[in-house]
């Protein structure tokens, strides 16, 4: 069975789908989870279809606090019209960033969403100082395109000016990036 297929087959004539993760429901638009596009709602369901019970208007699936905190600030995401403006720190925001990177989203569009893509790096240099190497290994692979490499490296810039000891420390992530984007050009 194909995403749509199995998504149809589920929520055919409700606008309104609720999604129970770890006992928080978050209810969305059919609209919503339609256009979420590739890597969106519609292939974090198809892919937990194994772990996932289908109970009248509801799709229960089974995860943790962080899975639920990455498909709720997801839903935010899709569901904006216009950039998501809070009084956020950088380590927030880093998160969020990294919450939407884990659901699909491209780093490019959700660094526009919390208005952050001015080319200082700082967010990018944030999420490379906190983030471990499974979340590297992601995060690397989610580039497809390598479209994300200029960011990489104004974020990496960012980091050995403003957070030296901890991304020297993380040499696993370094190997990833190098072995990633061909080396460490211009930096």
């Amino acid at each position: 069975m194909n995403q749509n297929a199995f998504f149809e087959s589920f929520c055919n004539t409700n606008s309104i789908v609720k999604i129970i993760i770890n006992n928080q429901q978050f209810e969305v638009d059919k609209k919503v989870i339609e256009r979420s596009g590739k890597g969106g709602i519609l292939d974090i369901l198809f892919k937990q279809k194994a772990g996932t019970i289908m109970k009248g208007e509801s799709i229960i699936l089974h995860g943790d606090e962080e899975k639920a905190r990455q498909l709720k600030e997801y839903i935010s995401f899709i569901e904006a019209n216009q950039i998501y403006v809070q009084n956020l720190s950088l380590y927030e925001v880093a998160q969020k960033v990294m919450d939407l990177i884990c659901c699909g989203v491209d780093l490019g569009e959700a660094l526009d969403y919390f208005n952050a893509k001015d080319g200082s790096g700082d967010v990018v240099g944030e999420i490379l100082c906190i983030m471990g190497e499974s979340f590297a290994t992601n995060f690397v692979q989610a580039d497809q395109q390598g479209t994300w490499q200029k960011m990489v490296y104004e974020g990496l810039q960012w980091a050995f000016a403003n957070r030296p000891e901890q991304i020297q420390n993380n040499s696993d992530l370094l190997s990833i990036i190098y072995q990633k984007y061909n080396g460490f050009k211009d930096i």
